[in-house]
């Protein structure tokens, strides 16, 4: 009798094992198509958001264009009756809207104005050491601060030195004291020119946290260097942007509080207060009742003693635009300016221009355009 062994068996295994080795190959092919795949599609998704944000670059200055279109054909249209543009209130402050322009099929897009000369221009305080420590007093004064009026005249002197280009000290300044930010950890110098970012505030002594004491702050900052509600207060109130005449109508309510006085003129600021804030319809219809139209109104009187010239015309914007798409999303940010009776802010003076950039220059006033652009930026705000 044959005892050897079982060749079909042997021949079973043999072709199960064969099955089960082409089973985890398909597997294991299956795994890595598929990964390749989402990496793929990855890739592509990388690839598109450029594709993208380019079309969305070209519909977001579109909407620009819409938004300075409306602002423009407001001020001519109200000119024409002897008025101005006051505050968006007037029906100017949603342009899309108002053009009755629809954005192309799968496009949002959004124009949104903040009036910058609601601010009152830093080269206002500068001019005037006595001003800006009134306006810096009238700031902290509101937080129950202890600081005494020769405290803020010292703060004023510490400012007027950070940007002054002699070696003289203002009472408190950065050249005095041993030369006060040399002696620092790590030292510094001031840069002696007009400040271009109200960051700047946390370097200069006074302003920002106690070098000397760790555990106390300054004027704007907490001692961990964090922005406290005096310096959000004067982010509020002033500009770095434009020199253009303050309009009352946008102002902050710590800058009116400031022009009415502050605390000796409380009833003269909650007047105000209550109209710009629509609570009263006094000298106006109710769609009228939230915006001055003359600076000779009686009822701003008390804001004129601190002798800042004032006005109730809105002649500087900061301009947001926001084109999305999907998740895609583009944000213009723009700031212009009314062309007439402009200056150019101390800190933003430009040297000699290059040959092209002249060109340029005489390019865009035969344009005609109704506002002067200042400054863009394509995905980030303006740091101020």
């Amino acid at each position: 009798m044959d005892c050897g062994p079982n060749k079909s068996g042997l021949k079973s295994r043999v072709r199960g094992s064969v099955l089960i080795f082409v089973l985890a190959i398909v597997v294991l092919l299956s795994v890595l198509s598929l990964r390749l795949m989402k990496e793929t599609m990855r890739e592509i998704e990388h690839l598109s958001q450029f594709h993208k944000r380019d079309d969305l670059r070209v519909h977001a200055y579109s909407a620009l264009e819409i938004g300075v279109g409306t602002l423009a054909e407001w001020k001519k249209i109200l000119k024409e009756s002897g008025k101005g543009l006051y505050d968006p209130a007037q029906g100017w402050g949603d342009p899309i809207a108002y053009s009755e322009c629809e954005s192309p099929d799968g496009i949002t897009w959004k124009v949104e104005f903040e009036v910058e000369n609601g601010k009152i221009p830093l080269e206002t305080l500068r001019q005037s050491p006595e001003l800006m420590a009134q306006f810096l007093e009238a700031l902290v004064n509101q937080d129950d601060s202890d600081l005494s009026e020769s405290d803020f005249a010292e703060l004023g002197g510490a400012f007027r030195d950070w940007e002054d280009e002699d070696s003289l000290n203002h009472v408190s300044g950065v050249e005095s004291e041993s030369e006060y930010y040399e002696d620092l950890e790590p030292p510094y110098f001031a840069p002696n020119r007009p400040i271009q970012s109200f960051e700047e505030f946390k370097l200069i002594k006074g302003f920002g946290p106690n070098e000397e004491n760790v555990d106390e702050g300054g004027l704007f900052f907490h001692a961990d260097g964090s922005e406290n509600e005096s310096f959000k207060n004067f982010k509020r109130s002033v500009t770095l942007r434009t020199n253009q005449q303050l309009n009352v109508n946008s102002a902050s309510s710590s800058l009116r509080w400031f022009l009415c006085g502050g605390q000796a003129f409380e009833s003269a600021y909650n007047d105000v207060d209550s109209f710009l804030n629509g609570e009263t319809d006094y000298g106006g219809f109710e769609e009228e009742g939230r915006f001055f139209q003359s600076a000779d109104d009686e009822r701003l009187d008390p804001m004129k003693g601190r002798g800042i010239e004032f006005g109730v015309e809105c002649k500087a914007f900061r301009v947001k635009v926001t084109v999305s798409r999907g998740e895609a999303n583009f944000v213009l940010w723009a700031l212009l300016e009314d062309t007439e009776g402009a200056t150019a802010p101390s800190g933003n003076s430009t040297a000699t221009l290059s040959a092209e950039a002249e060109a340029a220059k005489k390019r865009f006033g035969a344009l005609k355009y109704p506002y002067r652009i200042l400054d863009l930026r394509e995905n980030e705000n303006f740091i101020d």
